[in-house]
């Protein structure tokens, strides 16, 4: 594959993780980053041998660029998307798509109208265990799907640079939401319990619980949490569990590992590294503008995740289930 030139908009933490992939994947040449705080850029761009800009609409003007990574707080992908979408440049936008319906339709209307190409970092659909559980669910191993329950928490620490700007369930929960529909279909109605026990601000939830139906008429449930302890031996844990009328899949992502019992058998993969998953996401991100091919994972699936997230979030504000 040829060499693609990218940059990435907004270094923070996970704008810093794309950087640093993309400078090591042999299909990337990475152009410049932008971020309003110039000494970030500078720092980042330096380490990276590449240019900072504090305004993103210079980067997005650089010869050669074909696509940018979006790393922006949740809050504030609408502008950089839209100003990509006028440049032409391809777009991997972090999840959630935005924080509000109204920038989410904005940015699906800005990338359909203008023909680029536009990942939605999901990154759970390339880390290796999922896969191995959606093909697993796909080849009917368990038979027809009955319901679907995952568990998503992080110690406090690794919380705390978020916790107190984003709700856990748009920011955390997305992923959760994206996976089950994936695994399961569209969901047709949610409701969901939250509250603030460790963060302090009661506008901003640090722990869920969500159930949904599935059109199917599947059942699904996902629990997430900013609460865990310091101490525990792991920053973050992520589980899943689908049963089927013909067996059960659990996966595992402290020890990185899926089983699957059914009647045909039973299955133990293990030795799954979790640092692979960005590298899948951001390597197919590359392969799609190389070939001009859609992503696995785009801005319809985006919006439908943010869609049930928004009506989880009313649901537990005032008790009562909502449609889809």
């Amino acid at each position: 594959m040829r060499q693609v030139g990218v940059g990435v908009i907004g270094v923070g933490y996970i704008g810093q993780v794309h950087a640093q992939i993309y400078s090591r994947l042999p299909g990337a040449r990475i152009v410049g980053v932008a971020d309003v705080d110039a000494a970030r850029a500078n720092e980042v761009a330096a380490r990276l041998g590449c240019k900072a800009f504090a305004d993103y609409e210079e980067l997005l003007s650089q010869p050669g660029l074909e696509g940018v990574s979006i790393c922006t707080p949740d809050a504030l992908h609408r502008e950089p998307v839209l100003a990509a979408a006028r440049h032409k440049k391809h777009v991997l936008l972090e999840k959630p798509i935005a924080s509000t319906l109204e920038d989410a339709e904005a940015i699906v209307n800005a990338v359909r109208q203008s023909g680029i190409l536009c990942e939605l970092g999901f990154v759970e659909r390339f880390h290796k265990p999922f896969i191995v559980a959606q093909k697993a669910v796909q080849e009917g191993a368990i038979g027809k799907l009955i319901s679907v329950r995952s568990q998503r928490l992080n110690i406090r620490d690794a919380a705390k640079r978020v916790a107190t700007r984003d709700p856990i369930i748009s920011f955390l929960a997305i992923h959760d939401i994206d996976l089950l529909m994936w695994f399961a279909g569209p969901i047709k109605r949610v409701s969901a319990e939250a509250g603030t026990f460790v963060f302090g601000n009661p506008d901003l939830e640090d722990s869920a619980f969500i159930l949904v139906r599935f059109e199917s008429g599947a059942l699904g449930s996902i629990q997430v949490s900013w609460g865990l302890s310091d101490s525990l031996p792991f920053r973050a844990s992520a589980k899943l569990e689908l049963i089927g009328d013909k067996g059960i899949i659990n996966v595992d992502t402290v020890d990185d590992s899926v089983v699957v019992n059914s009647e045909a058998g039973h299955r133990y993969p293990i030795g799954f590294d979790r640092s692979q998953a960005f590298e899948a996401e951001l390597s197919h991100f590359l392969e799609c503008i190389d070939k001009g091919v859609a992503p696995k994972v785009g801005v319809d699936e985006g919006l439908a995740a943010l869609k049930v997230a928004l009506a989880a979030r009313e649901s537990a504000r005032d008790a009562r289930p909502r449609l889809i």
